[in-house]
């Protein structure tokens, strides 16, 4: 635990931070700056990849294209990247919010913050809460 000493008006606030603490605030953070994201509709990538992929929309179809490339060949982007897991993941959030971009924003900030979360704790095992966060 890791203690640090903040106030005004002649008072002194003692706040302990704990590794718990100090990933609990870098998830809330996280969710803080990315938390418009839930307002936006499908951005820039999102129309070829997901609401314009029917391996995206379909675990069924997901998995029959689970080696193909990441970019559908409807999309004329000739890239090799290769996302099955992803095109998965986006299957499944179809599935689950029929299509609803705030949906799909909302799982990846939770995902944003879960990552920070974590990285917190990874990082806390060498250096002491505050300096992990």
């Amino acid at each position: 635990m890791q203690s640090f000493f903040f106030g005004g008006n002649g008072r002194t606030v003692k706040l302990a931070v704990t590794l718990n603490r100090a990933a609990l605030i870098g998830a809330l953070v996280a969710v803080v700056c990315y938390a418009g994201a839930w307002r936006n509709s499908w951005a820039m990538d999102d129309e070829s990849i997901i609401k314009a992929n029917p391996a995206a929309q379909s675990v069924d179809e997901a998995l029959n294209s689970f080696f193909e490339p990441y970019w559908p060949e409807e999309s004329g982007i000739p890239a090799g990247q290769y996302r099955p897991l992803a095109i998965l993941w986006y299957s499944v959030d179809w599935m689950a919010s029929d299509g609803n971009p705030t949906w799909f924003h909302a799982v990846n900030v939770f995902l944003h913050a879960l990552a920070t979360a974590l990285f917190v704790f990874v990082v806390g095992k060498w250096l002491p809460p505050l300096g992990a966060l």
